[in-house]
């Protein structure tokens, strides 16, 4: 398990007073990096190897607001591999208890093939630890059937939104999402994000958004072809 003090400054905040929700990835991206490099497991050995770790679901359940401006405990553990999936639990706290759980599911690609490989090519076993959300389920997301959205959006990927493995940074979704979405909508108990497929630099997503009974759905999707990039559910608290 690995635990670090973190911190949101003022450049976290969206307009609303909360913290964005990109912001609150970034810093669960960076700290299962730090976990993974304690363990001798780095990105550039992995790149140089034709491998990458790529995120395929993420839930994030909030017991209340993230604060901002002050010192947080952050602490992530990885859980046993089922399957081709590498899972991974956080949780975030402060003197008065629990702030969020999260969740996500990881599995490695082949960098040139842009393919799923098995769990095996990555030459080691990732050790584990207790389960920090076991009660929190990254689900299974699809767009309503026969329904036109109440909100829609066209978008293009930018160079400064990639990441290293180059394709559109699983942060920056959270972005794109809540740009769509009305402003009412990030006070929220639950965020869950399936990434479908890769998006690269100067392809464009049409984005549609949809009131569901869970609360409120983005889907991101390619124009020219019948193909998902995401999908952004916000549940609400």
């Amino acid at each position: 398990m690995k635990e670090k003090r973190i911190r949101f400054e003022s450049y976290d905040f969206s307009f609303d007073g909360s913290i964005r929700t990109s912001s609150i990835l970034r810093r669960l991206q960076q700290i299962a990096q730090d976990d993974l490099d304690a363990f001798g497991i780095h990105y550039n050995d992995l790149k140089a190897r034709g491998i990458a770790f790529v995120i395929s679901r993420m839930a994030l359940s909030f017991q209340r607001p993230v604060p901002g401006e002050k010192d947080l405990s952050l602490a992530t553990a990885a859980n046993p591999v089922r399957g081709i999936t590498f899972p991974r639990t956080f949780r975030l706290w402060d003197e008065n208890g629990v702030i969020l759980c999260a969740k996500s599911h990881w599995a490695l690609i082949d960098l040139e093939k842009r393919s799923l490989v098995r769990p095996s090519a990555l030459g080691t076993a990732v050790p584990t630890d207790a389960d920090l959300a076991p009660d929190l389920v990254p689900a299974r997301l699809v767009a309503p059937k026969d329904t036109a959205p109440q909100w829609t959006d066209t978008r293009r990927v930018y160079p400064s939104m990639l990441d290293r493995n180059g394709h559109l940074n699983n942060c920056n979704y959270a972005d794109l999402a809540c740009d769509l979405l009305p402003p009412e909508t990030f006070t929220v108990g639950e965020i869950h994000i399936a990434y479908q497929h890769e998006a690269l630099v100067d392809q464009t997503l049409i984005l549609d958004g949809f009131d569901v009974p869970e609360g409120r759905l983005v889907v991101g999707r390619f124009p020219d072809e019948d193909k998902i990039c995401f999908y952004y559910q916000v549940r609400k608290r």
